[in-house]
């Protein structure tokens, strides 16, 4: 897996968007297939403004940005490329074509990111999202309706400043409805220099900790769910550790493949997944 990074923002240090043209990232696609890559993530700090001046919406000339579409479609035409992620999104970045992309590209992972941080729209505000858990779950919905099972993931942020056991409920609630497939959780820590560091109200470590155990909890449920859905489908893995025969298939949970023959990184190999839900059985490698 090789990334390649579209765009840069960062407020203080890069004011300005900078982002690479479309044929740059061809190119570099390109090259990385020729060094023998299969899998490549686009990626970018608010990847959803591709193409964009500014990474607030309500900047642009029109709301909905079908750049990221536009050049995803380019990237899954290189040759010989096998499989294309995107890495984080905000909801309303998912946007009619780039579901439309996904459909028509059978080398676009059945995979997307995004970022809840929290499901309390009291802390969506603190934290200054763009969007609200109402927006967060309808774009989830059109995902689901579109694609056919679609591995979701997010990131969740537990114990920012003034998170009350209501507001962490709502986050336990929205991560249920949302069915997320893989949830990656993050305590919060404070940073000097940000708005969230002037913050009142900070949350207690053992809180904090009490709080990661019940949504670690509440993760296993629903990745062991998501992944029941699969058992006697037949899957492709890219194989990631070779002494293991572990890695990745299409909705970018982990396997470990059973097989009579070493399996080589960075070998993509079809097998049906097993009753488990974690282990496959070899059918064929390519």
């Amino acid at each position: 897996m090789r990334w390649i990074l579209l765009l840069l923002h960062y407020p203080k240090t890069r004011p300005d968007i900078t982002f690479k043209p479309i044929d740059k990232v061809i190119e570099e696609a390109q090259s990385l297939v020729n060094a023998g890559h299969k899998e490549i993530v686009l990626t970018g700090i608010f990847l959803g403004a591709y193409g964009q001046e500014s990474v607030r919406r309500k900047n642009w000339p029109n709301e909905t940005n079908d750049n990221l579409a536009i050049l995803l479609e380019k990237v899954a035409q290189v040759p010989n490329l096998k499989r294309i992620r995107l890495s984080s999104l905000e909801p309303a970045d998912v946007t009619d074509k780039l579901l439309d992309t996904m459909k028509n590209c059978h080398n676009i992972m059945p995979h997307l990111h995004l970022s809840l941080q929290s499901g309390s729209e009291k802390i969506l505000k603190k934290m200054n999202r763009q969007y609200t858990i109402k927006e967060f779950l309808n774009s989830i919905e059109n995902i689901n309706l579109q694609l056919d099972r679609p591995a979701i993931t997010t990131d969740i942020i537990v114990g920012f400043p003034g998170e009350t056991i209501q507001d962490f409920a709502q986050s336990l609630a929205a991560a249920k409805l949302a069915g997320f497939s893989k949830i990656h959780i993050f305590p919060y820590s404070k940073r000097s220099s940000t708005a969230a560091a002037k913050m009142q109200d900070p949350v207690d470590k053992k809180v904090i900790t009490q709080r990661i155990l019940q949504l670690r909890d509440l993760e296993k449920q629903l990745a062991e769910k998501f992944k029941k859905q699969f058992v006697n489908e037949i899957a492709q893995v890219l194989i990631e550790d070779e002494v293991k025969n572990k890695g990745r298939c299409e909705r970018y949970y982990e396997i470990s493949v059973k097989s009579d023959k070493p399996l080589m990184k960075g070998e993509i190999v079809r097998c049906v997944i097993n009753n488990d839900a974690i282990t496959a059985s070899l059918v064929d490698s390519r």
